[in-house]
């Protein structure tokens, strides 16, 4: 009966140390959702080249980041380079609309050199409300200072490049990441 005891003590001994190395495990790999806000500055640079029926568009925006779900990234500060093309092309529910498909590059920058670099893609895309933003996806490319070693994914909804140009910003940039910090280790 005493062994039979000691049997089942280290049974359940060794499901509560998997248990606990198993959840300790799935916590260091996980994503964090961040959704970041970006109030664009009025200083952006935007130039529109015509080629035929087409205009290329490049540029540089700015703008003050803002978040409650990661104090790393709240107030610091984002500027974006992209470049793309705006055509006519097929409309959101019938007709013709112009359509911008625009790539570029954003840099995260905190006080301390503690910087993040982040590429991304995005078309034409209508909102709810009926406006019309730029959706697409990011990834997160390289971190310096406090951000070396992330990971991470994410999504991108800005305005369109053409009604930055006019400053006519309706809503803000919105980036949704998630983000995957490296483990510190202790010294001993």
């Amino acid at each position: 009966m005493f062994i039979k005891s000691i049997k089942i003590y280290l049974f359940f001994l060794l499901i509560s140390l998997f248990s606990v190395n198993t959840i300790q495990s799935a916590s260091e790999n996980d994503f964090k959702d961040t959704n970041l806000i970006i109030n664009l500055e009025n200083n952006s640079s935007l130039n529109i080249k015509n080629v035929g029926e087409e205009e290329f568009i490049k540029g540089t925006i700015f703008g003050g980041v803002k978040t409650l779900d990661d104090d790393r990234l709240n107030n610091s500060n984002l500027e974006c380079e992209f470049i793309g093309r705006a055509y006519k092309g097929r409309g959101f529910s019938c007709g013709f609309a112009i359509i911008e498909d625009l790539h570029g590059f954003c840099y995260i920058n905190k006080k301390n050199k503690n910087t993040l670099i982040l590429s991304w893609k995005c078309n034409t895309s209508a909102g709810l409300s009926g406006d019309a933003s730029c959706l697409g996806k990011l990834n997160l490319m390289q971190g310096y200072g406090s951000f070396a070693g992330v990971e991470g994914f994410g999504t991108i909804n800005m305005p369109l490049a053409k009604a930055m140009l006019k400053e006519k910003f309706s809503q803000p940039m919105k980036l949704k990441l998630s983000i995957k910090y490296p483990i510190l280790l202790k010294k001993n």
